[in-house]
């Protein structure tokens, strides 16, 4: 019986990163490319990413291709105006320790080059090949060329480009086999979009090029983007905007004359200071004018044909991610191929159309994610709006690189690998998904507005009792009320009701700064714990509190919040977090224990400065220890802030709970309170005024604890939660105090979180 042959069509970066992992797979195969020579000098340069590096490590191509140029080890952007932006001098560090792999741009034809001569039968490269005419049968498929020339497969393998003719075939053999079906209808081959064409150049690098640097400009309706090379030179695309959208086959092809159309319209664009558009394009070496076609097929394969690469999704090439997305294709067609081949060999129709649906519902989402980040950074760079500008040029440009690693991690995290073979030993400090046991996904949107509308119904309900009166407030407080209620409770409140529910406040006040300083709330409201303090001195901590749970909700919807991004918040920070709190509330606690008139005005003020004093002893740390000052994914994710978060979460349940039941048990008597959230369903007591303020605060920071627990067992990010430790915090929540039951289980949840995002010791397969 004749082995698994597989015919792949196209000998580019993706033909042949394929045919590596065949060759070190077992598997035979036969690679048909059109031109006479295998890497011709077409297209440009090619961005090498940590996802494509690690594949190519595997394959142990890696190593000749790093030797061969410089890394990407600075980072700059450049305004409308010619002048940096932003710049990112730790960008190549920052890589490096990140993922283990730092980014490198290269003459595309190295890297065929390096993919060519690593195979180990070269006679299976074969050159002027055009593929003219497919034919699939029961049992195999046939090929054939211009030349006559007929191969025989079990399967055919598209890697031909974006005017992929495996696509055609299999087009043309859908509407034969399948009449009425409409399998390929026209309208989907014909979908890919074009919004910018591009010019692509490597030149002698012009005066002032830094051997390991990379750079944006800005223009608006055009963006360029270099990278300097091995040997002096200097790899650009110049990306500019179409009048119109145009699809399909009313995508237009350039000539040299909209090459020089171009060159005489935008060849005094600064591109850096001191270099023009037109002192790179009048140095260079090679070039070529496409347009640019975005968009992801419906559908990758029909019988024993599939697509791989660009014949299947087409990816801006600003984002410099479309060959290793192909990379990331390709290793998910082999894995399948092999998981397959080790159960029958040869595959029949049925096995190939489960192990190509595999193939397509596991990349699809994620090539889709690709499109639409490279299609919106080419717009963000084009500065296409007002409001795209503004974010570029004053946002984004101004931002610490620490603050693009989470998107980074995103790209990448997801990155697979060859099962068959061994991972390599290089890594970095954030694991691969497969290398963690926490498992990020989508939370669903019911769940979301279930969680919030639950919040809702609480204040529906209780907040109305809040505003009745346990007794009328006496004229010298009564001017102060108005401020104090809104950060915390009344100067007329019973003391152990005031400690109770500003302690509790207390509690959701640290949770709210913490979370602000994780990477991901950047640009969320999250990020701003003096916001929600703000806020309070307006509608009161019993409407930002509900507020604050329902954001928090929303925004960790996204797996990406639980991994890969960023847990860590800044060591500095995380050493203040007790000092901080200390400072903060020691005084008001005993101001009130003291029943001092003062602890209202307190308390409204505790809460409010609890963020700008955990900012100033954060620097005062940073300023003693050069340690707590350090920056970078090595911290960020490391567990060195783990000690001071539980520490500190840890240490507030028996305080709260303490200062929380003590008063009472002191007076031998028990206030117009709750003694516990028990009492909402267990007892026939109407609550209203200042008990109604703390039972409302209550029943939300629990249906709060509730919903974490039921999340982060969701994602599987307590390794060891059982049933018992999930009762556990209910039961604390019901019978003490919810806020202690929110202390212990903040620091509970970090422990566990990070537990599980460690990298685990992968399983090789054989």
């Amino acid at each position: 019986m004749a082995p698994f042959r597989v015919i792949i069509v196209g000998g580019s970066i993706s033909g042949l990163t394929l045919a590596n992992m065949l060759d070190q797979s077992g598997i035979d195969f036969v690679v048909l490319e059109k031109h006479a020579v295998i890497a011709p000098q077409l297209g440009a340069g090619f961005a090498i990413f940590p996802n494509g590096a690690r594949v190519l490590n595997q394959l142990g191509c890696y190593h000749p291709l790093e030797e061969a140029n410089e890394p990407v080890n600075h980072f700059s952007a450049i305004g409308p105006d010619g002048r940096p932006s932003g710049e990112q001098s730790d960008f190549g560090r920052y890589f490096q320790e990140l993922f283990g792999y730092k980014m490198r741009f290269m003459d595309r034809r190295k890297v065929i080059e390096t993919l060519y001569e690593n195979l180990r039968d070269k006679s299976k490269i074969q050159a002027s090949r055009t593929v003219m005419k497919i034919l699939s049968h029961s049992d195999g498929v046939e090929v054939e060329t211009a030349d006559g020339s007929v191969f025989y497969g079990d399967i055919v393998v598209g890697a031909d480009g974006v005017h992929s003719r495996v696509r055609q075939e299999m087009q043309r053999l859908g509407e034969e086999e399948t009449p009425g079906r409409d399998l390929f209808p026209e309208e989907e081959c014909q979908s890919r979009t074009c919004d910018y064409g591009g010019l692509f150049g490597i030149s002698k690098a012009p005066k002032g090029i830094i051997p390991d640097e990379a750079f944006k400009c800005y223009k608006e309706r055009r963006s360029y983007l270099c990278a300097s090379g091995p040997g002096d030179t200097l790899y650009w695309i110049f990306m500019f905007k179409n009048e119109s959208r145009t699809q399909g086959k009313s995508i237009p092809l350039y000539t040299e004359a909209d090459q020089d159309r171009l060159v005489a319209l935008h060849g005094d664009d600064i591109v850096k200071p001191g270099i023009t558009f037109r002192d790179m394009f009048e140095r260079k070496i090679q070039g070529a004018i496409v347009p640019l076609q975005e968009g992801v097929l419906k559908h990758c394969f029909y019988k024993r044909m599939v697509l791989l690469g660009d014949s299947w999704h087409k990816v801006n090439p600003l984002s410099g991610l479309g060959g290793n997305t192909a990379m990331m294709s390709a290793t998910v067609l082999v894995n399948e191929l092999n998981n397959f081949l080790g159960r029958e060999n040869p595959l029949s129709e049925d096995s190939l159309y489960e192990a190509f649906s595999n193939y397509q519902r596991s990349r699809e989402n994620q090539v889709r994610k690709v499109v639409v980040t490279g299609h919106q950074m080419q717009r963000m760079d084009a500065l296409e709006t007002r409001l795209l500008k503004f974010i570029q040029l004053k946002v984004v440009s101004t931002l610490p690189f620490e603050n693009m690693c989470n998107m980074f991690g995103q790209m990448f995290a997801s990155a697979v690998y060859l099962k068959h073979l061994p991972l390599p030993e290089r890594q970095g400090a954030m694991p691969f998904t497969h290398e963690v046991t926490i498992r990020p996904k989508p939370r669903s949107g019911v769940v979301n507005w279930l969680s919030t509308f639950v919040l809702v119904a609480i204040v529906l309900f209780l907040y109305p009792l809040t505003e009745q009166e346990t007794h009328a407030p006496s004229t010298a407080t009564r001017s102060a009320t108005s401020f104090t209620k809104r950060f915390g409770m009344d100067m007329d409140a019973p003391t152990s009701i005031q400690l109770y529910y500003n302690m509790s406040i207390s509690v959701v006040t640290l949770v709210m700064c913490v979370e602000s300083y994780r990477k991901c709330f950047f640009m969320s409201p999250l990020g701003s714990a003096p916001l929600f303090g703000i806020a309070a001195f307006f509608v009161g901590w019993q409407i930002v509190t509900p507020v604050y749970f329902a954001l928090f909700v929303f925004s960790t919807g996204a797996a990406a919040y639980y991994y890969p991004s960023a847990r860590a918040i800044d060591l500095a920070t995380a050493k203040s977090l007790p000092n901080a709190y200390l400072v903060n509330y020691l005084p008001v606690m005993i101001c009130n224990l003291a029943s001092s008139p003062l602890s209202s005005h307190v308390w409204a003020i505790s809460h409010a400065t609890l963020p700008l004093t955990i900012q100033l002893i954060a620097k005062w740390h940073a300023r003693r220890s050069s340690q707590s000052s350090m920056r970078g994914p090595a911290l960020l994710w490391s567990d060195g802030d783990l000690e001071y978060i539980s520490t500190v979460f840890d240490s507030l349940a028996p305080i709260v709970h303490l200062a929380c039941h003590w008063p009472m048990a002191k007076n031998g008597a028990i206030e117009p309170r709750m003694v516990s959230l028990c009492n909402l369903f267990f007892s026939d007591k109407t609550y209203t005024g200042y008990a109604a303020s703390a039972l409302m605060l209550d029943a939300l920071i629990f249906v709060f604890i509730v919903f974490i627990l039921w999340d982060i067992r969701r994602v599987h990010a307590f390794t060891t939660i059982s049933r018992w430790d999930i009762i556990n915090n209910v039961t604390v929540g019901l019978v003490l105090s919810p806020a202690v039951g929110l202390a212990l289980l903040w620091a509970k949840r970090e422990t566990h979180w990070e537990a599980s995002r460690q990298r685990k010791k992968p399983a090789v397969e054989v």
